[in-house]
């Protein structure tokens, strides 16, 4: 069984917390999780843009860097990251099957509903390549939440990332602001280095608190930094900001007493972030139309987006395709998104191939409503003709966003004969 086959077998076992199935995982493997320092990033939004950006700050300073991410678009492989290069086909197959053979061993002494997860899975994976490939410090996405996620078991680590926090997965997390950002924040280690985004005064307290019980050294975000002022996207270049503090951070417990250059690190942060490299953070993937993809499925990260969209757009039209997940907070994310049409504007409503996706007309549905009267809902169940019908109206002069869910985008790049879900 190859390795993207043995992950997504493990999708059947769902989403379960707790760290005692992950722990015997890594002990069957060997504990790679001891084998580096670790930046653990934490938030409801730009995880995966904070983690990668504070690798790319790292490798400036020459040290040998893994990052982690989630989720991914096509391929498991796409989450981890060796030296600034996604994981080489051979060693994440090799890891994966060492991985799937301790999984079977803990699946074994384990009652069924105590399985191996995915996730817990390809966490394991991409811990293991980065042991075995000698790095000397990984920054890692934590997936959600942070006390009992399943990154939540690093060994060394020594840089502890807040990016942010907003309602969301309030199921899981906790009913309020403070709840969410205490079950984020437990990842902090005693004596360890906590640096934050620009928090708002109810997170701020509880970061405040937890540095003061655990004797952590907090560094908080205050402004943007000029060395990306030119960057596209105020959390954009929020995000960079943030990932040039975390940086220095993790450098100065890695390496004590050695110089951190913060002209290399900025410029590492920017090349990367004007690479297009991570795949449907505000991406430009056409200029006639302009089109922006973007992953925004949750009220801030739509926030965020909106806030961005004139910046890019230039004052053309804007043109929305738009599916969700039916268990997102459907009606704010969307009359959010809502607000970047003109008054005549158009919203084609669409829905991906996983069967948790809203179906099209159930979103168009909720779209009339929170519509202003001149807009104009559309609806087109298959995501390909949806998008030819949204790059349609927005003609050669507009600007399209698509934007609401990962999988969206997922089927988007998709080949369109590959079976619902195919991660290749």
């Amino acid at each position: 069984m190859r390795g993207e086959e043995f992950l997504l077998s493990r999708e059947q076992f769902g989403m379960r917390f707790g760290l005692e199935r992950m722990r015997r995982l890594l002990s069957e493997i060997g504990d790679p999780q001891d084998a580096f320092d670790a930046v653990h990033v934490v938030g409801t939004n730009g995880k995966s843009t904070t983690t990668l950006m504070t690798g790319a700050a790292l490798r400036a300073q020459g040290l040998a860097v893994g990052c982690f991410t989630s989720p991914h678009l096509l391929s498991f492989r796409e989450r981890i990251e060796i030296e600034g290069e996604r994981v080489r086909e051979d060693v994440f197959e090799r890891v994966a099957g060492v991985v799937r053979e301790a999984a079977a061993r803990v699946d074994d002494s384990a009652a069924d509903d105590d399985r191996v997860t995915q996730f817990e899975a390809v966490t394991a994976i991409a811990l293991l390549a980065f042991a075995e490939s000698g790095v000397e410090v990984a920054t890692i996405e934590a997936g959600l939440g942070g006390r009992l996620d399943a990154t939540n078991v690093l060994g060394r680590s020594v840089v502890q990332v807040l990016t942010g926090v907003g309602i969301d997965h309030t199921e899981y997390l906790g009913d309020t602001i403070e709840d969410i950002a205490r079950e984020k924040l437990d990842v902090v280690r005693t004596g360890a280095a906590l640096v934050c985004g620009m928090l708002g005064p109810e997170v701020e307290i509880v970061a405040n608190r937890i540095s003061d019980e655990r004797d952590a050294q907090m560094t908080k975000l205050r402004m943007v930094y000029p060395q990306f002022s030119k960057l596209a996207g105020e959390f954009v270049r929020s995000n960079a900001s943030l990932a040039l503090d975390a940086g220095e951070s993790a450098f100065t417990c890695v390496r004590p007493g050695e110089h951190f250059d913060r002209d290399a690190a900025a410029a590492a942060i920017t090349e990367f972030a004007t690479s297009q490299r991570l795949q449907g953070r505000l991406q430009i993937v056409n200029t006639e139309p302009f089109e922006l993809r973007d992953v925004a499925h949750n009220e801030q990260a739509a926030e965020a987006l909106v806030a961005s969209i004139p910046e890019l757009a230039g004052g053309r039209a804007v043109t929305l395709l738009v599916a969700m997940m039916r268990d997102k907070p459907i009606k704010p994310v969307l009359s959010t998104l809502l607000t970047a049409l003109p008054d005549d504007g158009v919203v084609v409503c669409t829905q991906s191939a996983n069967p948790r996706s809203l179906p099209a007309d159930e979103l168009a549905a909720v779209a009339g409503e929170l519509a202003l009267e001149g807009v104009r809902v559309e609806t087109e169940s298959v995501p390909l003709n949806a998008l030819g019908r949204a790059r349609e109206v927005a003609g050669r002069d507009g600007v399209l966003v698509v934007t609401g869910s990962n999988y969206l985008l997922a089927d988007l790049l998709r080949d369109p004969d590959a079976p619902p879900g195919a991660t290749l």
